[in-house]
Formats: structure tokens, sequence, C-alpha cells
């Protein structure tokens, strides 16, 4: 992703130029890969579209999903790859079925905060939302696809400017959470069957400042000592940072 209206798809270490998907009028800021199909491409951009790109050979444009009145803050592909959820300025989450319609299929009321957000799904069924209320405090809520106008519950965290990153891991339920320039990692127990659906568990704390994380496959896990998670953290000193979680961090 540049910081033009194209999207250039690369290999490896980038360091030859497959594809150029070029269509959108203003800055590329959102690229989400679909989870099933390796040449399937979605982008979002400030000219307010989403756009789903061939990225085989001709970096043909499929499909363009339109409906958003304001900058889109994040989107996300459903596990199975049929439905796209956005969620943008105007307070409003969006479920689009890209093979039958440019237009959101469903549409629901989100957090009332302007600062941004992320959307990940929970399975098939739920959406799990990060972003701030009315009076800034970072929140972050779990929402059922068959009522998306208010929330199964939202947890207030904090009141800080920056944005919270989520990630879900499905094979242990848990829904992580961090932000570019803090040093922790915080993570919630996902459970749609008991209320009050998302339960507080690890947290790490580091020394330094990070900038980004990358969460390791499971199959790194060490199953004999109880990892339930590995990432790597970039701190802002340059270092990379391995992270260990276990279940004696469990805080429940």
């Amino acid at each position: 992703m540049s910081h033009d209206v194209c999207v250039c798809v690369c290999v490896n270490e980038c360091s030859k130029s497959l594809v150029l998907c070029s269509g959108h009028y203003e800055k590329v800021n959102l690229l989400a890969h679909h989870p099933l199909a390796s040449n399937v491409l979605a982008t979002g951009s400030f000219d307010l579209n989403i756009k789903v790109w061939d990225t085989t050979e001709s970096g043909e444009e499929k499909l363009k999903l339109t409906g958003h009145p304001e900058q889109i803050f994040s989107m996300a592909w459903s596990p199975d790859g049929k439905f796209l959820a956005t969620y943008c300025k105007d307070h409003k989450i969006r479920i689009y079925e890209p093979r039958k319609s440019p237009e959101p299929i469903k549409s629901g009321n989100s957090l009332q905060g302007s600062r941004g957000g992320r959307v990940v799904w929970v399975g098939l069924t739920h959406l799990a939302l990060s972003g701030f209320n009315k009076t800034s405090q970072r929140v972050i809520a779990l929402y059922a696809l068959t009522d998306l106008s208010t929330p199964m519950n939202a947890v207030r965290l904090d009141v800080c400017p920056s944005i919270l990153i989520v990630h879900y891991d499905p094979d242990r339920n848990l829904l992580f959470h961090y932000s570019k320039g803090e040093g922790t990692i915080s993570a919630l127990e996902v459970n749609i069957d008991e209320s009050p659906f998302l339960f507080e568990t690890s947290r790490f704390k580091g020394n330094d400042l990070q900038q980004g994380v990358f969460f390791q496959p499971m199959s790194m896990c060490d199953v004999k000592a109880v990892e339930i998670a590995r990432l790597v953290r970039f701190t802002n000193k340059g270092s990379i940072e391995p992270v260990k979680t276990d279940h004696s961090q469990n805080t429940r």
C-alpha cells in the first residue's frame, strides 16, 4: 500500500512488483486480503469506496462497494470470506455481501466517538469493535450480527488518544488489544453464551513502547508450558521482543 491512489502487490521482500491496482481517486488507507481466495484483495480509500480486485495478473477491479458517507476506519472479511464488515466515521457498522450487492445488506449504530477504531470478526456470528465513546474513553464492544443496534457488552478501558488494535484468536476465544506507542498488550476472553460475554484475562507490560505486534501461529506455542499465545513486539528502540502468555496470567 502506498501514499497515493494505487496498490502495488509484491512478493516477499517487495523486490519485484507483480500487479498494480489502480482505480481509487483518493489515498488508499485500508487493505484486507480474502481469507480463502489467494488472489482477492479489498482496498478502502478516502474516496469513501471499497474496491475488490483480482490480483492474479491484470489487477482488474471486480467490485465496488459503496454506501459510506464519511471516512472508513476499518474493514474485515468474515472467516468464510462471504461477508465484509466495515466501521465508519458516521458511527455505523455495515455488513456487505460483495457477491450479491454493492450496497450494505445490514447496518447498525456503533461507538459514538470519532477518533477511529477497528472491527474484527468473532467467528461467523459476531463482531468485536474497538473505538471511543462520547467521553473519549476507549471501548471494546461485542455485537451479534442478528442485532447491530445495541452491543451485547461494551467494556470501558481508559482515556487515551491511541487507537486500540484488536486481534481475535478463534482457537482460544481470546480478543487481544494493544496500541502503538504503549507498552501493554491485554486480552479479553469471549464467551457468547455467558453474560457479560467479555472477561478480562491476561495482560503483558513491557519495558519499552511498541510500534507493532505480530501474532505467531498457534503451532509455535509450547503446549507443555501451557502457552496460549506467542507474540513478537517491535519496540520504539528498534528491537524485536518475543512475548509469551500462558494460563498462569489469567485473572478471571
